[in-house]
């Protein structure tokens, strides 16, 4: 958790006076993160308000992650706007003195910062910036959207599929390996975690997650072994060694068994509190997903830029040395926010707007800048009044349509763009571009949606 507001309202507490002005360089965290809400508005135990700001974001070298100055009066409520300086320029070295680094800004201008809302979220913005302003209200679509499951640790569910080396592939029950994509991924008390083994071919499943998507696409889903079944209500159970051994799954027991092994090893004391069964359902995560619905819509938690794509829900078919390995429905991990309907107008509908550069636009004040840029997404863009997909509505319809091209056009041009470029990032910027006209059409019908 970051301390910077309670560390300042704590000082201010102890040692200020009423009137009283605090200063600290801060985080620039502090004027967009959903943690620091309450410090925006002026809601904490001491009565203590914003009175001047400057930003430095664009200062560099300065710290590991963007900047600001912050000053507060004690005694006095948050009253906006306030004033403020912004600046920016590219300093010889992190540690200068203050009269030379003044003579190199490239900008150092006055401004005034008001807050700014949308839906429950509060961020502090520059007065007169180009904001698309709404007729702020949350989405219907806000508390159907769900955060993806946490499958960790990775390199104990996520895995190749490999030919045994001595008795080659059995589709029933194929010899699996961690993923050398687990391994690499790891935290650093498991990167020396590699299991193998056979296992139930029922026990595999698809995994996206935010690193695989594109805009109105995505890449190969992984692979992991979950221990879960379909019930009744359509939705997933957790199975655990036990119940694997009753119903028969010896090599699922064996891999289990190596599980809880790894979990008690790696957590000591902590196992006892929470099982591995419980963190890889935790919150219900991976079970509230249902795989009797026909499509998800997902979209990454995190990232410079908004992406979304529609994937079916159905078996996978996966081929290696010509046989076939048929692979169970799709899982969204905890990288990704994810929707499911059974209606694939209502699914593309969707896609289209949150793949709208509008959407993306209008979501970047209230994200938290990190190294790389604007990052924290979550459902950020569901505070905005997204309505309720109506198949009467034209503007549904187009939107709907729009990115079934789209989503058709992404998938006839991926295998080349994975070719050429390994990096993310630039299949998803060449993406853009090959869907430009698209999305020009899809940003217009986005405002008209919004009534901007």
């Amino acid at each position: 958790m970051e301390l910077a507001t309670l560390f300042l309202s704590r000082c201010a507490d102890l040692y200020m006076k009423n009137d009283g002005i605090i200063s600290f360089v801060m985080p620039r965290s502090i004027m967009v993160a959903d943690q620091h809400h309450n410090f925006r508005t002026g809601n904490l135990k001491v009565k203590l308000a914003i009175v001047r700001l400057i930003d430095l974001e664009e200062v560099s070298p300065l710290f590991n992650v963007p900047a600001c100055v912050v000053s507060c009066r004690m005694g006095m409520g948050a009253a906006y706007p306030v004033e403020g300086r912004v600046m920016s320029g590219r300093l010889p070295k992190r540690n200068l003195d203050y009269h030379r680094a003044m003579e190199i800004m490239e900008k150092n201008v006055k401004a005034q910062f008001e807050l700014g809302q949308a839906g429950e979220r509060s961020f502090l913005i520059q007065v007169g910036s180009k904001l698309p302003m709404l007729a702020f209200g949350r989405s219907a679509y806000f508390e159907r959207f769900k955060q993806g499951a946490t499958i960790v640790p990775k390199s104990a569910w996520f895995v190749d599929i490999k030919p045994h080396p001595r008795l080659g592939l059995d589709p029933r029950i194929p010899f699996v390996k961690t993923s050398s994509k687990a391994i690499e991924k790891a935290k650093e008390a498991y990167k020396d975690v590699e299991l193998s083994g056979n296992i139930e071919v029922e026990f595999l499943y698809v995994v996206l997650s935010g690193s695989e998507l594109v805009p109105f696409g995505h890449l190969n889903p992984l692979v992991a072994i979950l221990p879960i079944k379909q019930v009744r209500t359509g939705r997933y159970m957790i199975i655990q060694r036990s119940d694997a051994r009753r119903e028969g799954y010896v090599n699922l027991e064996k891999w289990l068994s190596k599980v809880e092994k790894l979990w008690k090893e790696k957590r000591g004391e902590k196992a006892k509190a929470m099982s591995i069964y419980n963190w890889l359902d935790y919150q219900g995560k991976l079970t509230s997903q249902n795989p009797s619905k026909r499509f998800k819509v997902l979209y990454n938690t995190s990232g410079t830029y908004l992406v979304s794509c529609v994937a079916e829900n159905g078996f996978r078919t996966l081929r290696i040395n010509g046989m076939k390995i048929r692979l169970n429905g799709l899982i969204a991990e905890a990288k990704t926010y994810w929707y499911e309907t059974d209606d694939e107008d209502e699914a593309h509908y969707l896609s289209s707007i949150l793949n709208s550069p509008f959407l993306d636009a209008a979501i970047k004040p209230m994200q938290s800048r990190g190294a790389l840029g604007p990052r924290d997404i979550h459902k950020k863009p569901l505070e905005f009044p997204i309505p309720l997909y109506d198949p009467d509505d034209l503007t549904h319809r187009k939107l709907a349509e729009l990115s079934k091209q789209c989503h058709k056009k992404v998938a006839e041009v991926l295998p080349a763009l994975l070719q050429k470029h390994g990096n993310i990032g630039k299949i998803r910027s060449q993406v853009k571009k090959i869907l430009e006209k698209e999305i020009q059409q899809i940003d217009i019908l986005v405002r008209q949606l919004l009534k901007v």
